[in-house]
């Protein structure tokens, strides 16, 4: 099977499954709703952050020298996950 096909599928199995759970919001009560919401769009605008800085990562350290590639990502694990690259 082509690799097409398979981003194909799985962007389709993703996309209905996003609408499945928006029409399961529609479901709920009104002041249950509002009350998941925000928490439902916080989610995904994190989750969506997070793919976008895994995806530069790999870049932006390519272009450091390894011994600052290394303090930084050492820095990070100590400092509870927030990379800041000072160079």
């Amino acid at each position: 099977m082509s690799t097409f096909l398979i981003a194909l599928g799985l962007s389709l199995v993703g996309g209905l499954g996003g609408l499945l759970v928006a029409s399961g919001v529609l479901l709920i009560s009104d002041s249950a709703r509002a009350r998941v919401v925000p928490w439902l769009v916080s989610y995904a605008v994190g989750a969506l952050l997070g793919v976008s800085t895994m995806a530069i990562l790999p870049s932006a350290l390519e272009q450091l020298p390894a011994a600052v590639a290394g303090a930084a990502i050492n820095e990070d694990v100590f400092n509870g996950g927030v990379l800041l690259i000072e160079y």
